[in-house]
């Protein structure tokens, strides 16, 4: 069972100097050698978990989220290439997690779209094999997000349920797909921002049908969201 320990609110950064296990981040991972899948240059983490079957790999650092506190993610990455290992939909190849040990945010990206929660995905409205900022503003006391690309508005999400540690999570986080990925920033900052304002729904379908860059269509769907995360999450 996670453990939903209140944080105190702090600011986390990566630098790529050094592999995140060396910046206070622990390993978790399906893989019997998980440091061979991660490498950095001083400029980008970079992941390949491509080949290595139903597998996961990923980082996770404990007990930094203030669930009473508004919190910004923000990274900027690229995928290179990913692969499925099974006919189910999952994008977190990649994935990007805030949990509370209740609650959760969460970005997934794949070449060609964007997971936001078990249920729920877009087609990314832009060429994920590129370099782009993504940015989740949110408060778990209102259970909304809003999700931004290079500093404009995509979608506002909401937080879903699951029972892993007050944590942040980043890497592969799935046995259902593998991803070469680069990681060129990370910062998590919490008590910095104002605390998004509710969108009504017109109000959504404004912003974004003004996007012009960003015309996309959210779809939910169902999918098996089989995130493979140290003690329990969706599945055991």
């Amino acid at each position: 069972m996670g453990i939903n320990t209140q944080a105190k609110a702090a600011d986390i950064s990566l630098n790529f100097n050094s592999l995140p296990t060396e910046q206070g981040w622990d390993v978790f991972s399906a893989s019997s050698s998980p440091n061979s899948l991660f490498s950095v240059d001083g400029t980008v983490l970079k992941q390949n978990t491509m080949g290595i079957g139903r597998l996961f790999s990923a980082f996770q650092i404990n007990n930094v989220v203030d669930i009473d506190e508004s919190f910004t993610l923000s990274f900027t990455a690229r995928v290179l290439n990913d692969e499925t290992t099974l006919s189910r939909y999952n994008p977190f190849g990649f994935g990007v997690f805030v949990t509370t040990g209740t609650q959760a945010f969460a970005i997934g990206l794949g070449l060609n779209d964007i997971g936001i929660g078990p249920l729920s995905e877009i087609s990314s409205p832009v060429n994920n094999s590129q370099f782009y900022d993504y940015r989740l503003e949110g408060y778990f006391l209102t259970g909304e997000a809003d999700l931004y690309i290079d500093n404009t508005l995509v979608t506002t999400v909401s937080s879903f349920g699951n029972s892993n540690n007050n944590s942040l999570i980043i890497g592969d986080t799935t046995r259902i797909r593998n991803a070469q990925v680069e990681l060129k920033s990370f910062t998590f900052t919490q008590g910095s921002h104002a605390v998004p304002e509710p969108l009504t729904i017109l109000g959504k379908g404004v912003s974004i049908g003004f996007g012009s860059f960003f015309k996309h269509q959210l779809n939910k769907k169902k999918f098996y969201f089989f995130l493979c995360i140290r003690l329990t999450f969706l599945l055991q």
